[in-house]
């Protein structure tokens, strides 16, 4: 039988090591580290062992590359962004090649567009996951784990508590995904809102009720979970993706927008941003409520009356943003090569990816909890 090739696009970056390093310790698979600078899909090929992977300097804007790249491969890991430039001209690829997909896009807007791409990926018995890291990720199978608490779900909310401290400290130029978070904070939105998708500003501040932790305030933010959970639950009235920020940094948030409505492109709003926010305190009058660093949030009825549950992570996996973002893609990418995800076409995490196959997976990679059951924390 032939050894299983994967591929991964961007593999030089920190998700992609989270991600490779995973697979090289779980998988007999034959790992192909691609990135557009060679030398560094050579360093991180040398990292995961001698003959662990090979390395491959590739070029998206290659397309005859690429096509032949994904020829060889039986699943594609793509991790280069941006997602707006490259998912879906990656994701044609591989329909086109019959090599099954997964990414960690986290801009609602390649999401839809790539979504759309079902049929054709269908037709091609391919299976494509969109958007299968933290958040999105694990934060859509925590609205699972919690919406299918409820006999109708009516609200979905998402989150997470957000220090930029990580995009400040030693840094001279914004990180591309600091800029990215300005594009999401300074251009308007989609968010499920009256059971339809809907264009709507960013950093409008909502108050919700964790089930134990109380009211407390948070400020949207563009994310795909607002924009596809609809799918798994057609009930489904309103969902949003939320920040939990102190006023200071909301304060700081805005100003940057006003900049962006102004003409300012959003790198020069995130330069911006970055000298203002060295020089803040960040912590001055914080958030009205301690919420988890991931959550999710559903709301509806239960037994005829209004209820809502909350989800979250008792422990996360070691490597901060990159070990809870890559371990996750690696513990799916393992999950469509058994089999144990078989439903061809395009899908967001939710309608894709079984809960618990995956959270018994993950629990592994969390120090403390030894079961599914004591990794995550249902709140009603």
């Amino acid at each position: 039988m032939a050894v299983m090739q994967i591929l991964t696009l961007g593999g030089g970056g920190a998700m992609a090591a989270a991600a490779l390093h995973h697979l090289a310790l779980t998988t007999d698979a034959e790992l192909v580290v691609a990135d557009r600078a060679g030398s560094s899909a050579a360093a991180r090929a040398d990292e995961l062992g001698a003959g662990r992977a090979q390395a491959l300097k590739l070029d998206l804007t290659d397309s005859a590359a690429l096509t032949a790249a994904l020829e060889n491969a039986d699943i594609v890991l793509n991790l280069a962004g941006p997602y707006y430039r490259f998912g879906c001209d990656v994701l044609e690829a591989a329909i086109s090649t019959r090599t099954h997909y997964l990414d960690i896009c986290d801009d609602p807007a390649p999401t839809l567009a790539m979504l759309d791409l079902h049929e054709a990926a269908a037709a091609a018995g391919i299976i494509a996951i969109v958007g299968v890291g933290a958040s999105p990720g694990v934060s859509n199978l925590m609205a699972r784990l919690a919406a299918d608490r409820l006999d109708t779900v009516e609200r979905i909310t998402t989150g997470w508590p957000e220090d930029p401290t990580s995009e400040i400290e030693g840094r001279g130029e914004p990180t591309a995904a600091m800029v990215h978070w300005v594009h999401q904070c300074a251009h308007p939105i989609q968010v499920l809102e009256t059971g339809r998708l809907a264009h709507v500003q960013p950093l409008q501040k909502l108050e919700i009720h964790y089930p134990g932790i109380g009211p407390g305030w948070v400020t949207t933010v563009g994310h795909p979970e607002a924009v596809t959970l609809h799918r798994a639950y057609p009930t489904l009235q309103d969902s949003r993706n939320v920040m939990v920020i102190t006023p200071a940094l909301h304060d700081h948030l805005e100003r940057t927008a006003e900049l962006v409505a102004a003409g300012h492109s959003d790198a020069d709003a995130a330069r911006d941003l970055l000298q203002r926010l060295r020089q803040a305190d960040l912590d001055a009058a914080g958030p009205a409520a301690d919420f988890p660093w991931l959550f999710a949030l559903a709301e509806g009825h239960l037994d005829g009356t209004p209820a809502a549950v909350g989800a979250r992570l008792a422990a996360y996996p070691p490597g901060g943003m990159a070990g809870i973002t890559g371990i996750p893609l690696a513990i799916a990418t393992r999950l469509v090569a058994s089999g144990t995800i078989d439903t061809v076409g395009v899908h967001p995490p939710e309608t894709s990816v079984p809960p618990k196959a995956f959270f018994d997976e993950l629990v592994a990679w969390c120090p403390g909890p030894t079961s599914a059951d004591e990794l995550i924390t249902i709140s009603f």
